[in-house]
């Protein structure tokens, strides 16, 4: 997946976007210079065939594999993580997928959450 990097500077009503780069070196000389911050994001991260049959779901999944919380995300606020294993204060591993369904989202995150069992990553309780 491609990515991008976007130059950002300023605070809350003041945070703006100062440049796009598809050079990571280059974004990050040019924010060096005026003090600036670079943020990563992927770029075009979905398919044409993704947007038109898949949704995005939120999953909360434990050790064990049970499900506590499973919601379709259409925020987009968890976008920036897309496939990417966090954990809660309670000990649950959460993940922002892309799926057909519940069932399949499910299925792509007890993968990883095997995953990462196996290679003793597991950062919950």
């Amino acid at each position: 997946m491609n990515k991008i990097y976007v130059i950002t500077d300023g605070d809350y009503s003041d945070y703006h976007i100062v440049a796009v780069y598809d050079d990571k070196n280059l974004a990050e000389k040019v924010s060096k210079k005026i003090g600036a911050d670079v943020e990563e994001y992927n770029l075009n991260p979905f398919s044409r065939e993704d947007v038109d049959k898949k949704n995005i779901y939120f999953v909360r999944m434990d050790r064990d594999g049970n499900v506590p919380e499973i919601k379709i995300d259409n925020t987009g606020y968890r976008l920036e993580n897309l496939n990417e294993a966090g954990f809660c204060m309670q000990g649950n591993m959460y993940m922002t997928v892309l799926a057909n369904d519940e069932k399949h989202a499910i299925k792509i995150v007890n993968e990883k959450r095997v995953q990462i069992i196996a290679e003793n990553k597991w950062k919950g309780k």
